[in-house]
């Protein structure tokens, strides 16, 4: 299956938004990932961007235009001049397209691209409630060309990894994919402060044009995984727990400051507390968060300054009571002996 990042839509979507994301969802194979824009930023973006193995990318706005639009819209450049009070096929999808083309354009000016058309970077309008064959006459009666329009039938997944496939033509190079994620997901952007100075060296060295850090997908994926929706607290009833694992240096801690940055960001009446077992740490990580959300409310604190701070709801439990009550439940359980 596609890769979806997040995995699960966030917040208040349109229904033709939903189903766009759902047929990408389902793609056959892992060679594609896609992204959708969380509002953590005023910069205006597409909705979704899909990468398939870094060897094109696609930009895709999304159309909430009907049926009945676009058949009025033809019937407009049909009928004789002077009823020109109908839309005209040309305006069908013009919001989405600027969007594409502003976004298009500042990456690739960013990234150096002097030729658009040397670069396997396209650009979509999807229209998930209009029949391909309308869209054909759109497509010729507008005038749309550079852009792809597509209909209710592309929102199959077998019909999307076809069309891409399709039109797929070389590679992209790094710092243009680079390019992409840091304007699409600035959310996922790391301070060349944050990484230490050998491995910046090192990834210098390897790709000079490389100006910035950006999370891996995994670690995308774990920040960004099953986010708290802004318009309810119903989810705050259903809490549980995510487990985190890995050796010295493979990112932990920026999982941590990059999911409480994006959670205070998307849901700035939140109260975000984070508990550390080390004093070092927890200031170090509390600098690096002030860098990312600076006014976020986020409390740190070392964990047994946090259960000292909780006396004033009953005593703490001393050290021996602790392990006879833990002693007399692996007694009665017989799973926890």
């Amino acid at each position: 299956m596609a890769r979806l990042l997040p995995s699960k839509r966030f917040g208040a979507i349109s229904p033709e938004t939903a189903e766009v994301l759902h047929a990408h969802s389902r793609m056959p194979g892992d060679e594609f990932v896609g992204w959708t824009s969380l509002p953590v930023t005023d910069a205006a973006r597409p909705e979704l961007m899909l990468l398939h193995e870094e060897r094109s990318c696609w930009l895709i706005s999304i159309s909430t235009a009907s049926e009945a639009q676009i058949e009025s819209a033809l019937q407009g450049v049909l009928l004789p001049a002077g009823e020109g009070a109908a839309l005209e096929a040309s305006d069908l999808g013009i919001a989405e397209r600027r969007l594409l083309e502003e976004f298009h354009t500042l990456v690739l000016a960013e990234a150096g691209v002097a030729d658009p058309s040397g670069v396997a970077v396209r650009m979509v309008v999807a229209f998930p409630k209009v029949k391909q064959a309308l869209l054909e006459q759109v497509a010729r009666l507008g005038g749309v060309t550079g852009y792809r329009l597509w209909g209710s039938e592309m929102m199959r997944s077998a019909a999307l990894e076809a069309e891409v496939a399709a039109m797929e033509r070389g590679d992209l190079p790094v710092h243009l994919v680079q390019c992409l994620r840091r304007r699409f997901t600035p959310e996922s952007v790391i301070p060349e402060s944050f990484v230490p100075r050998a491995l910046g060296k090192k990834r210098a060295s390897l790709a000079p044009e490389l100006e910035s850090f950006l999370l891996d997908l995994d670690q995308e994926w774990l920040v960004k995984d099953d986010l708290l929706p802004p318009e309810t607290d119903a989810a705050l009833e259903d809490m549980h727990l995510r487990l985190v694992t890995g050796v010295a240096g493979s990112g932990k801690s920026l999982v941590l400051l990059y999911r409480a940055m994006l959670q205070a960001r998307l849901r700035p009446e939140a109260r975000i507390l984070v508990l550390t077992h080390n004093k070092p740490l927890r200031g170090e990580l509390e600098q690096r968060f002030r860098r990312l959300a600076p006014g976020a409310r986020v409390e740190w604190m070392h964990f047994y300054k946090w259960c000292y701070a909780l006396r004033r709801f009953g005593d703490m439990i001393s050290i021996r009571d602790r392990e006879t009550l833990v002693a007399n439940l692996a007694r009665e359980i017989p799973l926890l002996a």
